[in-house]
């Protein structure tokens, strides 16, 4: 392998973690929306 391609696949890791990372972090933030708006649907129920 040479060291090109070993960056390749290293920089091409973190761009794949960055992403999982902002997409865990959309989902978490659409998790707790959802909980907030369920406790909004309780209290006015």
């Amino acid at each position: 392998m040479s060291s090109s391609e070993f960056w390749l696949i290293k920089m091409g890791g973190n761009v794949v973690l960055r992403e999982l990372d902002a997409y865990c972090e959309h989902l978490e933030r659409k998790r707790r929306q959802g909980a907030a708006n369920c406790h909004r649907w309780l209290d006015t129920a």
